[in-house]
């Protein structure tokens, strides 16, 4: 349970789903509009007793083009947060990050990443890292105490944030899935379960819907976070 709980107030490790073999051509055009568009992006993760914390980040976007493929610039315009009054210090922590190192962002011809967007990934994870360890319980036995903090330390030293999918703006449309087996401290072991759904726009190739959905499995413990991606014009 502990284990659990930490995971949960920390953002998902990163994982990513393997976009689906498919050549280029057989999803048709990519001629992205180059108008201002709104990209937002709705993270809902769970802690533990049924509760839920609704993260909402939306950008103002706008597609360049340059050889060989596209520069995406961005700024932040919105964020809200919905989450207990007690988990306020994440809350705040998620409000205040200014997202400053995501844009630009490369795509190739094609629609598929050149680099991952934020740059920022390490400074969030750490302070999440700090804040949540102060959440652990005292007069936890002392093994627990120990995978509490290893798991948290262990999180807080990589880039933590979900990493955006490689084919965000030009996914393969319809249903996908994955899953992997992920190492615990102590020589535990949890299973990750990946699926995903995308709709695009059928002139433009451009993505309208990306979601996925993350089960994460922990011994007994099972946790569904959920990630939706929309992508419209500025209006």
């Amino acid at each position: 349970m502990v284990l659990a709980s930490a995971a949960a107030v920390l953002p998902l490790t990163a994982l990513a789903l393997a976009p689906a073999p498919v050549a280029a051509n057989a999803l048709g055009a990519f001629v992205p509009s180059f108008e201002p568009m709104v990209l937002t992006r709705v993270l809902r993760r769970p802690l533990p007793g049924g509760i839920e914390i609704s993260t909402s980040r939306s950008y103002e976007v706008r597609f360049v083009r340059v050889d060989g493929g596209y520069r995406i610039e961005g700024e932040l315009i919105d964020v809200e947060i919905e989450a207990p009054a007690r988990f306020e210090a994440l809350a705040a922590l998620e409000r205040a990050r200014p997202d400053t190192g995501m844009f630009p962002m490369r795509i190739d011809a094609s629609g598929r990443f050149l680099a991952a967007g934020d740059r920022q990934q390490q400074d969030f994870a750490q302070s999440a890292g700090r804040v949540a360890s102060g959440m652990i319980p005292a007069g936890l036995a002392p093994a627990e105490a120990r995978d509490a903090h290893g798991f948290i330390g262990q999180t807080a030293a990589n880039p933590v944030q979900t990493v955006w999918p490689e084919d965000l703006f030009r996914p393969v449309p319809g249903k996908h899935s994955s899953s992997q087996v992920m190492s615990l401290p102590g020589g535990k072991t949890g299973e990750v379960a990946i699926s995903t759904e995308a709709q695009v726009d059928a002139a433009s190739g451009l993505v309208t819907m990306f979601q996925r959905e993350v089960t994460t499995r922990l011994g007994d413990t099972t946790r569904v976070t959920l990630e939706t991606w929309t992508l419209a014009p500025k209006g």
